[in-house]
């Protein structure tokens, strides 16, 4: 998990370089290993770079004043965790920089389809390879080619661009704002608290559509102004105005689906292959093992494939909802190493007010302070948890999903008029 912040002043106005910093600040949990501001003028092609060492002393300063615009980097390092993988990312002419949270299965199957058009690669990271497929192809090709999870900010000078774009689930957050004074972007809401001349104001017309929902449909948020940049989608900002577009849409999305008798053991191997992709990894990892067939399947995929595999649970005190009997199944058909806590009352307000902070509105989970917990023990031991999330949301894993059944035959029986009409 990584965070990045931009900020354009639209009149050209010279940018405050300590509020970008502060931008960065509030979001440097995501990437506390390294970080880089980039400052940039949107109508003309120079910029100025500085390390995480240049930021610890960095100031407003009168050599800035033709800059409007400026893009900051929080790095979580997981990939060469190297200063060769410092984002931003810039090309050899320093005329395009990328930012980038997430992480591209593909990626170094791309790079081997680059490797003949010579290229001289600085970095083992994924962030290099797209900013390279950018640079040679463009933005629709690249994001056609790109199998992963991503947020993807790039700053293209020689064009005075800014291209923003989210992968086709939505899984990694990208927000931002866009009014008559400025345009801004951030991994994480609460970053926006730091511009000085925006105010947060409550969402009204959508607060009870989150309330019934538990979730708001993009581009909505609960903060007014606030937008959330749609799965699927990316923005052009260019001239102060921005376009969005989708590069992918599951309504145009067609894929032959198998119907033989193989079909689970084809579920298995898209599952399989799911796992090992996601083993890429510079640093150590683990699951969150709950005991459920989800997060235990992943566990069991993930063993196959790594040599070094912790995981680690919360536990219960209470005898209906503990499931420390199927994770102790679990670790031990698998000679697994794992670490548990028991979940602890008396830290439970705390917890319950870190996770509003961190999830950046109220829970829409009652186990969210549970993963809070969770998240903090795993966080001594390894940089990368795999978990079984989204699992019972694509395989009908919820009651209410029979129900919809039920309610979806009770509507072709009305159509058809089966039923006697009542008065």
């Amino acid at each position: 998990m990584c965070g990045f912040v931009g900020y354009i002043n639209k009149n050209s106005s010279q940018i405050d370089p300590l509020m970008i910093k502060k931008m960065m600040h509030l979001q440097e949990h995501r990437g506390p290993d390294d970080s880089g501001l980039v400052l940039f003028s949107s109508n003309k092609e120079v910029s100025l770079s500085y390390s995480q060492n240049d930021l610890k002393n960095f100031n407003k300063q009168d050599k800035i004043s033709k800059f409007n615009g400026g893009v900051g980097f929080n790095r979580l390092s997981i990939l060469d965790i190297t200063k060769n993988g410092h984002q931003p990312m810039a090309n050899k002419e320093k005329t395009i920089y990328i930012t980038f949270n997430g992480e591209i299965y593909n990626a170094f199957q791309l790079k081997n389809e680059l490797i003949p058009s010579n290229y001289n690669f600085k970095s083992k990271t994924d962030t290099e390879i797209i900013l390279v497929l950018y640079e040679k192809y463009g933005l629709e090709f690249t994001l056609k080619k790109l199998n992963g999870m991503f947020a993807i900010c790039i700053l293209d000078l020689r064009k005075n661009q800014i291209f923003l774009a989210r992968d086709r689930f939505g899984i990694k957050p990208l927000y931002y704002i866009f009014n008559e004074n400025f345009f801004s972007f951030s991994s994480e809401i609460k970053s926006f608290l730091a511009i000085n001349n925006f105010k947060f104001k409550l969402n009204k017309e959508h607060l009870s559509e989150y309330f019934i929902f538990k979730n708001l449909a993009p581009p909505n948020t609960l903060v007014s102004e606030v937008n959330l940049l749609s799965p699927g989608e990316f923005i052009i900002f260019e001239n102060n105005q921005i376009t969005k577009k989708k590069y992918f849409d599951f309504q145009n999305f067609n894929e032959k689906i198998d119907t033989s008798d193989n079909m689970l053991t084809a579920l298995e191997e898209k599952l399989k292959l799911s796992v090992q992709s996601q083993l890429m990894s510079d640093v150590n990892l683990g699951t969150q093992l709950s005991g459920g067939i989800d997060s235990s399947l992943v566990t069991l995929f993930a063993k196959k494939f790594t040599n070094k595999l912790d995981t680690f649970s919360i536990l219960f005190k209470e005898k209906n909802l503990t499931e420390q009997s199927y994770i102790k199944k679990v670790i031990n058909d698998l000679d697994l190493t794992n670490y548990s806590s028991e979940f602890n009352y008396k830290d439970f307000y705390a917890d319950l007010s870190n996770s509003i902070w961190f999830f950046d509105q109220p829970l829409s989970q009652i186990n969210s302070t549970g993963i809070f917990r969770l998240t903090k023990l795993a966080k001594s031991r390894v940089k990368v948890l795999l978990s079984g999330d989204a699992a019972d949301e694509l395989h009908g894993g919820y009651p209410r999903y029979t129900r919809l059944n039920f309610f979806n035959f009770l509507n072709k029986m009305l159509k058809k008029k089966l039923f006697p009409q009542v008065l």
